[in-house]
């Protein structure tokens, strides 16, 4: 099994940044999911896979959600049928739509 090191710079605005607010309030939900977001990322760059993907691209969405302020109850928009009734919709092919989400 092989193990890494992970090294904090002290030095870098991030993590400055991330002191100050948790500092400031110990239950900073942004400060703690943005350190959690670091780690794993972090992660990604060294090489590594993350044990749950799931949650990393839960986290990434809700941290771009709050940066262009949208609510996170916001949901996605019903699509309108915008073809005749005797066509029939192009289909995706199921291969290339099984490997991701919509967004």
């Amino acid at each position: 099994l092989m193990r890494g090191c992970l090294e904090i710079n002290p030095r870098h605005p991030l993590i400055k940044e991330l002191q100050r607010r948790v500092a400031d309030n110990h239950e900073d939900t942004a400060a703690k999911n943005i350190a959690l977001m670091m780690f794993r990322t972090a992660t990604l760059r060294s090489g590594y896979m993350l044990q749950d993907s799931a949650e990393f691209a839960q986290t990434v969405e809700e941290l771009m959600r709050e940066s262009l302020g949208v609510p996170k109850d916001l949901g996605v928009d019903e699509e309108e049928d915008d073809f005749d009734e005797d066509e029939k919709p192009e289909e995706v092919g199921a291969d290339e739509d099984a490997e991701h989400d919509e967004l």
